[in-house]
């Protein structure tokens, strides 16, 4: 099995394993409110059903988040790096303890201006948290269409000379000259920087 091939496994597992989890939140949710509704509870226990729901919410809500966290790392890693996917990954669950954090605000009967804030604050959380990611992500693919440099080119980017060693969707990998370091410059940093470049021995 080829690594693509054990990736596109994982993205499949993934996806049964939250929405797995999803179903059986949404089940205990369920049998949590008839049982505090209807079991005979005294009046004094069913003022804990929120509780009881908000720690539901946060159990499986949270196990849901993570497979579908790794759902984007594994779909990403087909055509990208590892910090790439990691990256990916990490917005993905930022995005979802947002959403657990609008669910809590519903289960406690929070005001709807104390709602807004907390979703508001989410989505700034996530903003700044995907804003460096994509800046990256597409100064990576602009770099890949216009091919300022190439593997193997002797370059001076940011101040750092060095060969070309890799070329990523995230960063470029330099070997300095002295060749017992590797640099890593972020994509979006080389889109804003003189180039000097001077093609290795041997290239056309």
């Amino acid at each position: 099995m080829s690594m693509s091939e054990d990736w596109s496994r994982k993205v499949g597992r993934g996806i049964v394993k939250g929405i797995a989890y999803l179903m059986v939140l949404a089940a205990a949710l369920s049998i949590a409110s008839i049982t505090f509704a209807f079991g005979g509870l005294a009046e004094a226990y069913k003022a804990y059903l929120p509780y009881v729901q908000a720690a539901l919410v946060l159990l499986g809500g949270y196990k849901a988040v993570g497979s579908f966290g790794q759902v984007a790392y594994y779909s990403v890693r087909k055509y990208a790096d590892h910090s790439t996917a990691a990256a990916a990954r990490t917005i993905i669950k930022i995005a979802g303890v947002a959403v657990l954090l609008s669910l809590l605000t519903s289960i406690f009967g929070i005001s709807a201006s104390s709602a807004l804030t907390v979703g508001s604050f989410s989505g700034l959380v996530v903003g700044f948290a995907t804003q460096t990611v994509l800046t990256h992500a597409v100064a990576g693919i602009f770099i890949a269409v216009s091919r300022p440099f190439r593997v193997g080119d002797t370059v001076t980017i940011a101040g750092k000379t060095g060969v070309v060693k890799e070329i990523r969707l995230m960063h470029t990998t330099l070997a300095s000259q002295e060749g017992n370091q590797e640099i890593l410059i972020p994509s979006g940093k080389i889109i804003g920087e003189i180039i000097v470049k001077s093609s290795s021995a041997g290239k056309s």
